[in-house]
């Protein structure tokens, strides 16, 4: 998306039902998250799911992007009475993605920033092509698009 002639960060989130997601395998880049028993398959129930993408013009402001969108998704949160959220890398809202190296420091931040916040987060491996099943609440609150 283009926002005043720049592309911006985007989040697409999910009030999910349900939400889980198994490693299939790594895609051709160089750095990837460590595959451990937590994260190879994973999921939850009544979570927000946060599909992430962060695109080549972050890069410069990622820590601004990072805690703009930790206000986003804790204020999501807070309205559909949550207290967890899955981080999901999805480099398919873009095609003007960062550095992989960038993509991957935003979502650790975000991570943290969130659990910093109260918000118990899990987050599915950067780098790699995974299978996932979710089911959408279906409510209005239950499927929005943030641009940061």
């Amino acid at each position: 998306m283009i926002v005043n002639g720049v592309k911006e960060m985007k989040i697409l989130i999910i009030h999910a039902e349900k939400m889980w997601w198994k490693v299939t395998k790594p895609v051709r880049i160089s750095l990837k998250d460590e595959i451990k028993s937590k994260n190879k398959e994973n999921g939850g129930e009544n979570i927000l799911v946060a599909f992430t993408c962060v695109e080549r013009e972050d890069e410069d402001r990622l820590k601004e992007k990072v805690s703009r969108a930790t206000d986003d998704l804790v204020d999501v949160a807070g309205r559909v009475k949550v207290d967890e959220i899955i981080l999901y890398p999805y480099a398919h809202l873009s095609d003007h993605l960062s550095k992989a190296s960038s993509a991957l420091r935003a979502l650790k931040l975000l991570e943290k920033r969130l659990e910093e916040k109260g918000i118990r987060v899990k987050r599915a491996p950067f780098g790699y092509y995974k299978e996932f099943m979710l089911h959408c609440k279906g409510h209005p609150l239950s499927e929005s698009l943030r641009v940061i």
